[in-house]
C-alpha cells in the first residue's frame, strides 16, 4: 500500500496522456505541495514562504481570509496550545505597545458586525479610522487586548462559537483580533515539555520555533555541510 501511495503521488509520469484530467491533477497536486508559497485567496506569490497556509498583505484578502473562517479551528488551537496562544497575544501587545511602524502585520482586515439595538442597525467595527480607513487604530488595539481573558479562562469553551459568544461579551471585537493573532502566525511554535527544557535559562516558558520550510531546510543543511 505505502508503494502504491508513493507511484501515486509521483503520477502523472513521463508520457502519460496529458489530457485535460491529468492536467486538472497536476495543477491540484502542484498547489497542495507548494500551499504555503502563494496567497489562498488570490494566489499571488507571498513574499515570505512560512510553514502555513496564508494570505498576502492586501486588506481586501485579509479580510476574505478572517471572514471565510479559514485556518485553524481556534478553540481546537487553544485546547491544544495553550502556552503558545498566551505568547502569541503577549507578542501582539509588545507590537501594539512598542513603535508603530514596527507592528507589522497589522490587524488591518479584521472587522466585527453586529446589530446595535440602540441604533437600530447592523455596526462595523474594526481596527482601521481616518476619513478614508487609512490610519492604524492602535489604541483600540491595546483596548481589546487588555479585554480578552486569560488563557485558563477561555480554555473551558469546547467549540469556537461558544468561544466566540462568551468573548462577544467583553468586545465584538475580542474573537476576530484573538482569531487574527493564532492564524496570521505564519511559524511554527510549541511549548517545550518540562523533562527536556533547559534549566540554564531560568524559566519555565521555553518554546521551539520552526519557520524553515523543509525545501530551505535541505538547502540550508547542504551548504553548511559544505563550509
Amino acid at each position: 500500500l505505502e508503494q502504491r501511495l508513493k507511484e501515486f503521488m509521483k503520477w502523472p509520469l513521463e508520457g502519460a496522456p496529458k489530457g485535460v484530467f491529468c492536467k486538472v491533477y497536476g495543477h491540484l497536486q502542484n498547489k497542495l505541495q507548494r500551499c504555503t508559497e502563494f496567497c489562498i485567496i488570490c494566489d499571488k506569490q507571498l513574499d515570505y514562504v512560512g510553514l502555513k497556509p496564508a494570505v498576502c498583505d492586501s486588506a481586501l484578502r485579509c479580510y476574505s481570509y478572517m471572514q471565510y473562517g479559514l485556518g485553524e479551528d481556534i478553540a481546537l488551537f487553544l485546547h491544544r496550545n495553550p502556552e503558545v496562544v498566551d505568547l502569541l497575544i503577549c507578542l501582539t501587545a509588545a507590537a501594539a505597545n512598542g513603535d508603530v511602524k514596527r507592528f507589522n502585520p497589522f490587524p488591518a482586515g479584521v472587522e466585527a458586525r453586529f446589530f446595535d439595538e440602540r441604533k437600530k442597525e447592523v455596526v462595523t467595527m474594526g481596527f482601521m479610522k481616518g476619513p478614508t480607513l487609512q490610519e492604524k487604530d492602535v489604541p483600540r488595539v491595546l483596548e481589546v487586548l487588555n479585554r480578552i481573558p486569560p488563557v485558563k479562562e477561555m480554555i473551558q469553551y469546547k467549540t469556537s462559537p461558544d468561544l466566540k459568544e462568551a468573548l462577544d461579551k467583553y468586545d465584538p471585537l475580542c474573537f476576530p483580533l484573538l482569531r487574527w493573532i493564532i492564524t496570521s502566525n505564519r511559524t511554527h511554535l510549541e511549548a517545550v515539555p518540562p523533562e527536556i527544557q533547559i534549566a540554564a535559562m531560568g524559566t519555565p516558558h521555553q518554546f521551539i520555533l520552526r519557520s524553515s520550510t523543509p525545501e530551505k531546510e535541505k538547502v540550508f543543511t547542504g551548504e553548511k555541510e559544505k563550509h
